[in-house]
């Protein structure tokens, strides 16, 4: 026994997962600007055992476990162990706090430059250096902050709690209003949140199919070659768009480091679903616009992780059957994105609908008031020509009404 135990204090690694793991857990203050700093340091210590005869494989195998039992187990609040209880969802959350907030990649790949490629000495080491100083930079500097899910979770409930919420026809029709301008894959998306699903690509399979579905002039293989060519312009016109944007953001960014007045370019609004704006909307606390990449895919890692824990916690406490589907829930986080979306009326920024029309409770709101709230989600003009929107005759809306709203925007 005692031979056992004086293996294990001569084996390098062990000790050095122990060190770590005391070092995670000093004085353990669990806020955010603490935990950046144990993680910025222990990337420091990462990049310094590079230099040494240390096998690294097993350093970082140590590093990644330390830094997962810290971050996903020990300083976890009670209402997320609650909340996250998959596995795939807790590795989900770790390896966006390691590679988005701190640094992960650029500490791997630093490793990667100095050990593996055949370049000059000398260039390696800056390489090397240059990348580990961007990740130890990255953890210390993580500007980029989100609420916890502790922190969303009483914001939801302050506005109603699942267990108090009833679907009524007026909603029904706000929602179908919404859902026509901003999400039309909404409802047909019953099991997942983001536009990375299966469920959104049938959706933008079956909206082209439709378009030729009762065309008896073509033949079966006319439409499915038209259908391989809208999916191909699909694709590649979301390609173009974003790959656009990015190239303009990264320009404002270099740009930015040799010039005094900032510039920060907002990426494209769209290819959005409602739970990824909802869950940017509840969630982003700081960054918003200075971090548009990190937010993209904050939200689209998150609304995929907090909703479906949120649904399946719901019913785990029994608000919901493990029989009932879907369609409650999914109301629900329309009713919370009506009261969270901010929108911009010709110019003027409004913090939610309530503060656009001065009014307390959402079926105050009339039909043509939420319908040209609709519009301020993607800051479009309100001018008279709204009134020949298909929404209109559609909905049925009152064209008086409208003109008299858009009257109250003009100056």
């Amino acid at each position: 026994m005692l031979e056992i135990i004086g293996n294990i204090f001569n084996n390098i690694y062990i000790m050095l997962f122990i060190a770590i793991l005391y070092f995670l857990l000093s004085k353990l203050n669990v806020d955010k600007r603490n935990i950046d700093r144990k993680i910025s340091i222990l990337n420091t210590f990462l990049f310094i055992l590079m230099f040494t005869d240390v096998n690294m494989i097993i350093i970082y195998f140590l590093y990644l476990a330390s830094t997962f039992m810290y971050l996903e187990i020990i300083t976890l609040e009670k209402f997320e162990k609650e909340l996250i209880k998959e596995p795939k969802f807790l590795l989900l959350d770790y390896l966006y706090k390691m590679i988005i907030n701190y640094g992960a990649l650029y500490m791997f790949f630093s490793y990667l430059f100095y050990k593996c490629f055949k370049l000059p000495f000398i260039l390696k080491l800056l390489i090397s250096f240059y990348l580990a100083f961007k990740g130890i930079i990255a953890s210390l500097n993580n500007d980029f902050e989100t609420y916890s899910f502790n922190e969303i979770y009483e914001k939801v409930n302050s506005v109603m709690k699942f267990n108090m919420f009833n679907i009524n026809y007026k909603l029904e029709m706000f929602s179908n209003m919404l859902l026509y301008k901003e999400d039309k894959s909404y409802f047909i998306r019953e099991n997942s949140y983001n536009l990375l699903s299966l469920e959104f690509l049938y959706y933008r399979l079956k909206r082209c199919y439709d378009n030729y579905k009762y065309n008896s002039k073509l033949s079966k293989f006319r439409k499915i070659i038209l259908l391989f060519r809208d999916v191909c312009i699909h694709t590649f016109r979301f390609i173009y768009i974003n790959v656009k944007k990015l190239f303009k953001y990264f320009y404002f960014k270099i740009r930015n480091k040799f010039s005094f007045k900032k510039k920060y370019i907002k990426l494209t609004r769209g290819y959005s679903t409602i739970e990824m704006q909802l869950i940017r909307t509840l969630a982003v606390k700081d960054g918003y616009n200075k971090y548009p990449i990190k937010r993209k895919i904050f939200e689209l890692i998150y609304s995929y992780i907090f909703f479906n824990c949120l649904n399946e916690y719901y019913r785990y406490i029994g608000y919901m059957s493990y029989f009932d589907d879907n369609s409650k829930f999914k109301y629900y986080l329309i009713y919370l994105y009506i009261y969270f979306a901010p929108v911009k009326i010709n110019g003027k920024m409004y913090n939610n609908i309530f503060e656009l029309y001065n009014k307390e409770s959402l079926y105050d709101i009339s039909y043509e008031e939420f319908f040209v709230w609709t519009l301020g989600l993607s800051f479009k003009p309100i001018d008279y020509d709204i009134i020949g929107y298909k929404t209109v005759e559609w909905a049925g809306l009152d064209k008086k009404e409208l003109l008299l709203i858009v009257d109250k925007f003009q100056n």
